[in-house]
């Protein structure tokens, strides 16, 4: 008998994105993909927020897509699951364009098509893929991936995805201290959390501040910074 699984993987080989290759690896219109952007949804990711990154759209621009979108289908479009930054710096040179040698701003000439992957799964499936295909979060801010474990150990019915302590461990490859450590800079004042991310203030130091009235905080984190 043949299993559930594998007709779903024939079926995703013969989708409706038209041209898109038999393979694993999709090539798909930029305007077939999209971003999760309802923060209600568990795989919303805030760096939709943030301005697209320059350097990588031009490093696109240049030299390609080399890492795939993570995507669920929705409808007809591919949802992203992992890849926000990707997708944005790929739509920058498409809708503003990039500096060419000579200085002026140009667009593709054609067509760009971006690589997508489907996956499928519940959300908290696709939250631990997304994690995982990101290396353990190594290039995260340490507010952003304190963000992400909160995320992920809140419960269901609070917006998160029900995790535990011992999942969040290995998925983030963080020992429990390490983890409580960054859950704690979620209850820092504002220039805390700017100093721990700027690389002036450690996690641990950020985790110790926590615990005092956050109006005194923002002089302790400059005593640390001088």
């Amino acid at each position: 008998a043949r299993s559930a699984s594998s007709g779903w993987a024939r079926r995703s080989k013969l989708s409706r994105f038209g041209d898109a290759p038999k393979s694993d690896v999709h090539h798909l219109k930029i305007e077939d993909v999209t971003p999760i952007t309802d923060k209600a949804d568990p795989l919303y990711d805030p760096r939709i927020e943030m301005d697209p990154d320059e350097a990588l759209a031009l490093d696109f621009y240049r030299r390609g897509q080399i890492q795939p979108i993570l995507a669920r289908r929705d409808g007809d479009k591919a949802q992203i699951v992992d890849g926000t930054r990707r997708y944005q710096a790929a739509k920058l040179p498409v809708d503003r364009g990039v500096p060419g040698p000579d200085g002026k701003m140009t667009k593709p000439d054609k067509a760009f098509r971006l690589k997508v992957i489907f996956v499928r799964g519940t959300p908290k499936d696709l939250y631990e893929q997304k994690i995982a295909a990101n290396g353990n979060q190594q290039q995260d801010r340490p507010t952003h991936k304190a963000w992400k474990i909160q995320h992920y150990l809140a419960a269901p019915n609070e917006g998160g995805l029900g995790g535990t302590m011992e999942e969040a461990e290995d998925l983030f490859g963080l020992k429990k201290s390490a983890i409580q450590a960054h859950l704690a800079i979620l209850d820092c004042a504002v220039a805390v959390q700017r100093a721990v991310d700027a690389g002036e203030c450690s996690v641990t130091a950020a985790s110790a501040l926590s615990k005092i009235p956050r109006n005194e905080q923002s002089e302790e984190v400059s005593k640390i910074k001088a």
